[in-house]
């Protein structure tokens, strides 16, 4: 999977000004993926901006029977309660991160004019956008978010702010 940032044109400007009067842009162009990936790791944190849908009860029963955890007797009690247990594993449970593969494929690659930001795995798609999922596609995932940017690929306003008063200042810096 690929997206193209789009609404940038304005730190391009102003990193094409910076290239001019810097001897190498890569120190730069790291920073801003770091400031990139800080920004990914904060929405797994806070397990969404705006947080991402709950799972589901039929995902929860299933990652608690993968547990060796019966669903059918031990979730719940006669009163039609949930067992403490599964209430346990519910309240643990954090979204997208079961076994923290998503959150740590993201990397960054840095050139001196360019930064690419992304994870290969395959279902990394599915998780940002949403969409149809399972055997015979008959599962609804819903999106969540964990790039910041939007569905027509514009970056986040907070981290386009960041990333436009970071080169801002290395600009006064080389000007200086």
């Amino acid at each position: 999977m690929s997206i193209e940032v789009t609404g940038i044109e304005e730190i391009q400007t102003k990193l094409s000004r910076l290239a001019a009067v810097t001897e190498t842009m890569r120190p730069i162009m790291a920073e801003i993926g770091n400031k990139i990936i800080n920004e990914i790791d904060d929405t797994f944190d806070a397990e969404g901006k705006p947080k991402w849908v709950q799972l589901s009860r039929t995902t929860l029963r299933l990652g608690y029977t993968n547990m060796g955890k019966s669903t059918s007797k031990k979730t719940h009690l006669k009163n039609g309660k949930v067992s403490r247990g599964f209430e346990r594993y519910i309240a643990d449970r954090k979204i997208l991160q079961k076994s923290g593969r998503l959150r740590s494929s993201i990397v960054s690659d840095v050139s001196d004019n360019e930064v690419v930001v992304g994870t290969n795995l395959k279902y990394a798609a599915i998780h940002q956008f949403g969409g149809m999922a399972g055997r015979g596609k008959k599962v609804r995932i819903p999106a969540r978010p964990f790039m910041p940017i939007d569905a027509n690929g514009n970056l986040e306003p907070g981290l386009r702010a960041a990333i436009l008063s970071y080169v801002d200042g290395k600009l006064e810096e080389a000007v200086k």
